[in-house]
């Protein structure tokens, strides 16, 4: 990797390194870190990200130091940050960079495999349950088969076919707010702002899979039915 390095200072003393990536290293090392975000999102949930975290400008920038700062703002999921990094604050914010994405990758695919695991389960204990049911009606109903028992291994059939169709994560997830638990002021107060007679714009911002879109949903669900609230209620959730 091509880059200039600042070894001495002005008087000749030797001073601690500091890394000064030369211009085409950063705008490859910049583009790649960018490519691998928009597969992570996808085009269009990426453009919506960038708006809500005041990082779309910055991120369509022909300056490869503003697009930097675009890229902090979306991977560390802070709108607060507004310094437009140095020459010698790149590399270092880039590796940060780097190593956020690959701990997210890392916590995606764990997810992905420890739901794959857990459904794989379900659809065992469902098989089972199946099977234990079947042996039951068999030994209650022992001897040869009637249009009753005919009836129930019918049933029983249609229901081994259809197995587990939702995921279980879609099976755990909260269907009125009251089940939300541990985040008492944070879906209160997101229920004020929301159920007022003007209401206010609201940035979530959290790792992946801690219920931020259904908290979302559940609070505009609630809010819908006070007298009070301005939205109709066949109000969709977008």
């Amino acid at each position: 990797m091509a880059e200039n390095l600042d070894e001495t200072n002005p008087k000749g003393h030797s001073a601690p390194r500091r890394r000064r990536m030369s211009l085409p290293t950063l705008v490859r090392r910049v583009d790649a870190l960018q490519e691998i975000v928009m597969q992570i999102y996808g085009p269009e949930r990426l453009i919506l990200r960038a708006g809500k975290l005041q990082a779309l400008k910055l991120l369509r920038s022909q300056n490869v130091k503003e697009r930097v700062l675009a890229l902090q703002k979306l991977i560390l999921e802070d709108p607060a940050l507004a310094h437009v990094p140095d020459d010698t604050e790149i590399p270092p914010i880039l590796d940060q960079l780097q190593n956020e994405l690959a701990d997210l990758l890392a916590r995606r695919s764990l997810e992905d495999d420890l739901e794959k695991r857990i459904a794989e389960r379900m659809q065992e204990r469902h098989e089972e349950y199946v099977r234990d049911i079947r042996n039951q009606i068999l030994k209650e109903d022992a001897g040869p088969e009637t249009p009753e028992t005919l009836k129930k291994f019918a049933k029983l059939a249609k229901l081994d076919e259809g197995g587990l169709a939702q995921s279980a994560l879609e099976i755990m997830r909260p269907e009125t707010l009251d089940q939300v638990v541990g985040q008492e002021p944070a879906k209160w107060g997101l229920l004020a702002k929301l159920a007022s007679p003007y209401p206010q714009h609201v940035l979530l911002y959290g790792p992946p899979g801690v219920g931020k879109t259904t908290v979302a949903r559940l609070v505009l669900g609630v809010a819908r039915d006070l007298p009070q609230s301005p939205f109709k209620e066949d109000a969709a959730f977008v």
